[in-house]
């Protein structure tokens, strides 16, 4: 059979039904189903194709996946789409037992970090470049989910320096994202390291945003909304970097002649959504 336009959050109820999440967009699918009587077994698979999807604000254009689905699970696999103008390809696996949990792992190639980095709001620095790497989502449909991100970049901007050689890890546990990222400029050694928590506005911060915007308030999930959420907190580090890589840059505006020799930096960084404080103190040797 043949279904056109099916919401994807109750196709995903339907393999869970206490799945907590809406998530935006319309599925069509084609299945084929079969069975035997004895032993009494069934199964049913075919191809699908998801339109108008929407994860975490970000659109996601044309994912076609194969599915399969018995007594014991809801499987997706071959999902291929394009994020951020790169390319995603992952497999999905949701169990109907209530003791089990779903998982999700992929990979992705060429993804335009900025697309991504805009939408997550308080970075300590504004990155650009495109990035692959990998990923797992465990306990998807659990009460505590955990996610693992590998990835690697050639190279990438951070401002006005260019950051070489990037390769880092970021672990979602129990609301927090740990992230780590280490890659080369001014031909030094450069670490990234810190901690993203989500602090929902409360108390009369929230009565005075949704006084303020009342439509807004009303959709807590609308774009915006969670890069004001989001708080950063850790350290920038860059150990042996050569000046003399500065003097381009810099093209002798704000010194009197061309650096030279090395310099370490250690920065402590505390960065929060738009309007909110944002600090950084450190040493320079």
């Amino acid at each position: 059979f043949r279904s056109r336009g099916m919401h994807l959050t109750k196709v995903l109820a339907i393999a869970q039904p206490n799945w907590p999440r809406n998530v935006p967009g319309t599925v069509a699918i084609d299945a084929r189903v079969g069975g035997t009587l004895r032993p009494r077994t069934w199964q049913a698979s075919g191809q699908g194709e998801i339109a108008k999807l929407v994860v975490a604000q970000l659109p996601i254009s044309g994912p076609q996946f194969r599915w399969q689905i018995d007594a014991k699970r809801l499987a997706l696999t071959d999902v291929k789409a394009r994020l951020a103008e790169g390319t995603v390809e992952l497999n999905l696996s949701v169990p109907w037992d209530d003791a089990s949990t779903g998982k999700l792992v992929g990979r992705f190639d060429r993804l335009q970090v900025h697309h991504i980095t805009d939408r997550l709001g308080p970075l300590p620095v504004a990155v650009s470049g495109p990035a692959s790497g990998d990923f797992t989502i465990s306990d998807l449909t659990g009460d505590a989910p955990t996610a693992k991100v590998h990835f690697k970049a050639g190279a990438a901007m951070i401002r006005l320096v260019a950051v070489k050689r990037i390769e880092g890890q970021a672990t979602y546990r129990e609301g927090k994202v740990q992230l780590e990222v280490r890659g080369t400029a001014l031909d030094g050694d450069v670490l990234l390291k810190g901690t993203v928590t989500r602090t929902p506005a409360t108390g009369d911060a929230a009565k005075t945003d949704a006084s303020a915007h009342p439509k807004s308030a009303a959709r807590p999930s609308a774009a915006g909304n969670l890069a004001e959420q989001l708080r950063f907190e850790g350290q920038l580090r860059l150990q042996a970097g050569r000046l003399q890589r500065l003097n381009d840059l810099l093209k002798r505006r704000f010194v009197p002649r061309p650096l030279t020799g090395t310099v370490d930096v250690q920065l402590d960084l505390k960065v929060a959504g738009p309007g909110r404080p944002r600090s950084a103190t450190g040493w320079v040797a």
